[in-house]
């Protein structure tokens, strides 16, 4: 007996995607009306053979339906996003890894990873993170305004310059919890709760352009280094 559950869910999946006035819309019907065409099927070959079609004709049809209002989270794209497990795997050059954070103390840093299999188009990357670039003065240079933000999250993608956002300084937001100092953050598990919410500390990079068959390389790095300095993402 064939087990039909797994093409069920994807043509129901499609089945909430179909917009009738959508770019490929079409195209994605024909593709649900093939694959329950094999519901009734008694061959796992040909029942796995029409999940897997049908899946990339979503996938096809979501790409020709994003915009600028309308954007496709590609997150999965990358390895260890979140460092949920608290290692660097699928990164280069990484730091000390600790309570789903990287950190860089005293010195200098380039952590990045490289995607391919991206389709061509126009990205946006956000992340969360900070620097302090010497010891906790409690954001008297912040605040005078003469404070100066090395660490930069970046994105270089064939054939286009490099694109770069400065970090946010840790001094932006105030902390009193445990783990802090003179009102701020200064351990990577005050970090963790000040951040949980993903709300402080964001960064920005858009107007990321990607050719069809490039390759997108991510990170952030710093080539700043002094008694006290911190980084943090």
């Amino acid at each position: 007996m064939v087990n039909n559950d797994a093409l069920q869910a994807t043509i129901s999946e499609a089945q909430a995607l179909y917009k009738g006035d959508a770019v490929g819309a079409a195209t994605l019907l024909e593709a649900i009306t093939t694959a329950q065409g094999f519901l009734t099927s008694s061959s796992v070959t040909e029942v796995e053979a029409a999940t897997a079609a049908l899946e990339k004709a979503i996938q096809t049809y979501r790409y020709a339906n994003t915009t600028p209002e309308n954007p496709l989270d590609m997150t999965s794209f990358l390895k260890n996003p979140s460092f949920a497990d608290n290692t660097a795997t699928g990164w280069q050059g990484a730091g000390t890894i600790n309570y789903q954070e990287v950190e860089f103390y005293e010195k200098t840093f380039n952590m990045y990873q490289t995607i391919s299999g991206l389709p061509a188009g126009k990205y946006r990357l956000r992340a969360q993170g900070f620097e302090r670039p010497k010891a906790n003065d409690g954001g008297a240079a912040y605040r005078a305004g003469t404070e100066t933000i090395y660490a930069r999250l970046y994105a270089a993608s064939t054939g286009y310059t490099e694109l770069t956002s400065p970090f946010n300084s840790l001094y932006q937001h105030s902390y009193t919890g445990s783990g802090s100092t003179n009102g701020y953050i200064n351990t990577m598990a005050a970090a963790n709760t000040a951040m949980a919410s993903g709300a402080n500390y964001q960064m920005t990079l858009t107007d990321i352009l990607l050719n069809e068959g490039g390759s997108l390389t991510l990170g952030a790095k710093s080539t700043f280094q002094q008694a006290g300095y911190w980084a943090l993402f």
